[in-house]
């Protein structure tokens, strides 16, 4: 078996990967097999042992698989059947097995796998970046439209109320819209902070997988199919 390590960080908590005692290392054997990551597989060409080009479809169903619905089911089930995830909490390693009958196919099939994963990770992480951009922007417009109106009403009470030291009430009535302008001023502040650091999230491009060494055919074949597992940790953030 040939074994790959890599890390996982950055954009990978916006995804699911890495996010602080959510136990994401068990989330693999789904992401893994989805179809969103499965689905572009199985019509893609690999190189096998033989330094033939097959399809993945008629490796898996045989050479007169045409690309059916029906067929496509099957083949995203037997390439399902085909991975094994396991995953280690207290290390955080997560190992991923591809058994298939060649061993080139196997690596090849490991690596775009794994491709797949962090090209969907990394897209998935623009977006919630740029969601969060979008709301925290929409908010920040109606926080200064309120700091706006809260400061207006302060200036038209102070116009018109030029002594109020005799007055209780005056006093209350100043002192609450000091307060409500004050409350406004924090969150339009605390908004802006978001909002920087939103820009910054949504201006990265890291890659979510670092990969270190890329998965190779195995040695030696297994009693049955052949299987090339691939090895990687995830970093906390």
């Amino acid at each position: 078996q040939g074994r790959v390590p890599f890390d996982l960080g950055g954009l990978g908590s916006l995804a699911g990967l890495r996010l602080t005692g959510s136990g994401s290392v068990d989330l693999y054997p789904a992401i893994f097999r989805s179809n969103t990551v499965l689905g572009p597989i199985i019509s893609m060409s690999y190189q096998t042992g033989d330094s033939t080009e097959v399809i993945l479809m008629n490796a898996l169903l045989g050479e007169n698989a045409t690309a059916s619905e029906d067929n496509v089911l099957r083949a995203l089930a037997k390439l399902r059947r085909a991975i094994s995830v396991t995953s280690d909490r207290k290390s955080d390693v997560v190992t991923m097995t591809v058994t298939l009958p060649d061993r080139m196919l196997s690596a090849n099939v490991a690596n775009t796998i794994l491709k797949e994963a962090e090209q969907y990770h990394q897209e998935s992480a623009s977006s919630q970046a740029s969601l969060q951009r979008i709301f925290i922007e929409s908010r920040l417009a109606d926080v200064q439209s309120e700091l706006s109106g809260a400061e207006d009403s302060l200036f038209r009470f102070r116009e018109q109320n030029r002594e109020i030291s005799n007055s209780p009430l005056l006093q209350l009535e100043y002192e609450r819209l000091t307060r409500n302008v004050a409350i406004q001023e924090a969150v339009y502040t605390e908004l802006r902070k978001q909002m920087e650091m939103a820009k910054v999230e949504e201006s990265k491009n890291l890659p979510v997988l670092r990969i270190l060494d890329k998965a190779v055919p195995p040695l030696r074949p297994s009693s049955g199919p052949v299987k090339t597992a691939l090895t990687f940790l995830l970093l906390g953030t």
